[in-house]
């Protein structure tokens, strides 16, 4: 096995793209959970469809902000605080009785979290840690971030179609809080973190720099 095999940046890769399929699969679920809702508590479209809207809109507002964001704080705190947040308001879904309640859970904090995780967050790994395979690691975080949809939704809809919505929307909670508690182990900002350059840098500093590397954890 060759020693850009073993490169930790796979590893890193790895955990990204599930970060990415993590987000696009969560940021999803509001259209398929929309419905269920409507028939168990007994409110109007409006309500469903303006918590879904808001969701969008948040969504787009807060990733063009995500590389100031991961650049201020790191990578691995922002990617890791977006999952816990979404894997909380997914959880919290569950115990609604109010239309806000909805709005804030779906519209507000899943809006932004997905949003924070979005756009740049795989160009910033694959621009850090790969020189060399850095085109095929873009496609491969390009894919997840499609496949989100593709995995997860058809899951989570056979879910609220059986043991019901509540249930759906727990498991896509834990799904994200896993995913946080991955990134927490296994993401890591810049190569320097763990002792090594970049996959095909000929040396350490033969990467594209991104400015500081501030908020890193230890």
């Amino acid at each position: 096995m060759s020693t850009a095999s073993r490169h930790p940046a796979w590893g890193v890769a790895c955990v990204t793209a599930g970060a990415l399929l993590a987000a696009s699969a969560f940021r999803s679920t509001t259209g398929v959970l929309m419905e269920p809702i409507e028939h168990s508590t007994g409110w109007s479209r409006d309500v469903t469809s303006g918590a879904a809207s808001l969701n969008l809109v948040l969504y787009g507002i807060a990733a063009p902000f995500t590389a100031a964001l991961m650049q201020a704080w790191g990578v691995r705190r922002t990617v890791t605080a977006s999952l816990v947040i979404v894997g909380l308001a997914s959880a919290a879904v569950t115990l609604i009785g109010e239309p806000w309640q909805l709005w804030l859970l779906w519209g507000v904090f899943i809006g932004l979290g997905t949003g924070s995780m979005a756009l740049t967050f795989g160009t910033i790994i694959a621009n850090r840690w790969f020189v060399s395979h850095r085109g095929t690691v873009t496609g491969i975080f390009s894919a997840a971030t499609a496949a989100g949809q593709v995995l997860f939704v058809p899951v989570i809809a056979m879910i609220a179609a059986g043991p019901g919505w509540r249930t759906a929307s727990l498991v896509a909670g834990v799904c994200s809080l896993v995913m946080a508690v991955l990134c927490a182990l296994f993401l890591r900002d810049r190569p320097a973190d763990v002792g090594v350059g970049a996959i095909g840098a000929a040396s350490a500093q033969d990467v594209e720099d991104e400015g500081p590397a501030s908020g890193r954890w230890p």
